[in-house]
């Protein structure tokens, strides 16, 4: 007599987040029972058919300690075998890994001081040169003087880029001139040592966006994009994938480098005599996971089923596969500004793009953003910042102790 194997059981962290939706339906559908959590009351992926239970976890920002406790008890109740994060609660998993493990789960991430270099804007740009990568001019700035003896030594160039060592979706990014003038960087009100900033070389050249899986080195799945539709400088909301050669190259040889395991995600820039120019590193899940399917595997290869050096083949979406948030997509082809050739061109990518939050089978996550929206206006009321700050605010990493 036979019997069925209990199906693997596995908890996404950080579920107000798209990508975390994408993910329980990708595991969902490779035969998982799926369970997500959050700080906040309500979020998409608690809507979702492909989640088996929700629940409500404590602010990581607020205790990363007590957090990691919660997602530990839940780990030994519903004897999670793989924990998932999604956005930057990944921290505090990895500072409190051991706790997971004691409870019975692995978690799908790399070691702290390995998330901490790459997270860290200025310390990823050196890491990447250390091992033969050209990486862009870039300079730490901690206090008013560090800006102003950096501008003027960079006074022959065009454009530079200011932006917090830690900062998500582009959010407090200057661009400007280091010459005096209308154009030219301000120093911020907040700089200082314990909140520096870095000041980077302005390349020109087109954005390229990737996504991999890795496994001690190994890339297992990856996916190069491109986002031209975007919310101000930051945020994605459309994304195309593409055939890209380089960049995979450019991953395999970081990855392999650094041993890396987990998720891990890289913008660059492509400059016109085609070499790329590592920005930013984000060794968490982004929106390159909407652009795989059930049927790619990825989520086998989340599960570690295969032995690496056995693998069949990169999994990677087909070129030209494309997704999107659809109501932020909506909101660009509205925005002032375009010209008639830039609104077709958007309005055809937006009917060639699957929407990530809306599927027929499953549609509740689609009308759970209203209760989700209310939850993060809320959040962003008690901390007085706006509703972009406000969907990271209580779970994001800034160099705090943990």
């Amino acid at each position: 007599m036979t019997t069925e194997a209990e199906p693997t059981a596995v908890l996404i962290t950080g579920a107000r987040a798209p990508a975390a939706l994408e993910w329980a339906r990708l595991l969902h559908a490779a035969d998982c029972r799926v369970y997500v959590c959050d700080s906040l009351p309500a979020y998409v992926s608690r809507f979702s058919r492909a989640a088996a239970g929700a629940f409500t976890v404590p602010a990581p920002r607020d205790g990363g300690e007590a957090f990691a406790d919660a997602i530990a008890e839940a780990v030994a109740k519903h004897c999670i075998a793989l924990v998932v994060p999604t956005c930057e609660e990944i921290f505090y998993l990895a500072r409190y890994r051991e706790r997971l493990e004691e409870a019975g789960a692995a978690l799908f991430a790399d070691s702290l001081p390995a998330l901490l270099r790459l997270h860290h804007k200025l310390d990823f740009i050196r890491t990447a040169a250390s091992h033969g990568f050209r990486v862009p001019d870039t300079r730490l700035i901690e206090t008013p003087a560090d800006l102003r003896e950096a501008l003027s030594a960079w006074s022959d160039r065009e454009r530079v880029v200011l932006k917090p060592v830690y900062s998500r979706f582009a959010s407090q990014v200057q661009i400007g001139s280091p010459r005096p003038g209308r154009a030219q960087i301000q120093a911020p009100a907040n700089l200082s040592p314990a909140n520096p900033w870095v000041l980077q070389q302005y390349i020109e050249g087109a954005p390229i966006c990737t996504y991999s899986i890795v496994r001690h080195g190994h890339v297992v799945a990856h996916a190069a994009y491109e986002a031209r539709y975007r919310v101000g400088l930051g945020a994605a909301v459309q994304f195309a994938a593409l055939e890209h050669p380089g960049a995979l190259r450019w991953v395999r040889r970081f990855a392999e480098a650094e041993r890396l395991t987990g998720q891990i995600a890289f913008d660059f820039i492509e400059a016109a005599d085609g070499m790329l120019f590592p920005i930013e590193c984000n060794p968490r899940a982004t929106s390159g996971i909407h652009l795989f399917a059930p049927e790619d595997g990825i989520a086998e290869a989340a599960l570690r089923h295969a032995d690496p050096a056995r693998e069949q083949g990169l999994i990677a979406p087909p070129d030209g596969r494309q997704a999107m948030i659809g109501f932020a997509m909506a909101a660009c082809l509205l925005r002032r500004g375009l010209t008639w050739a830039e609104r077709r061109e958007a309005l055809r990518a937006l009917r060639r793009s699957r929407d990530v939050l809306f599927r027929a089978r499953d549609p509740w996550p689609v009308l759970g953003q209203v209760p989700a929206m209310f939850a993060l206006l809320r959040l962003g009321r008690e901390h007085g910042v706006p509703l972009m700050e406000a969907s990271t605010i209580d779970l994001e990493w800034n160099g705090d102790a943990i």
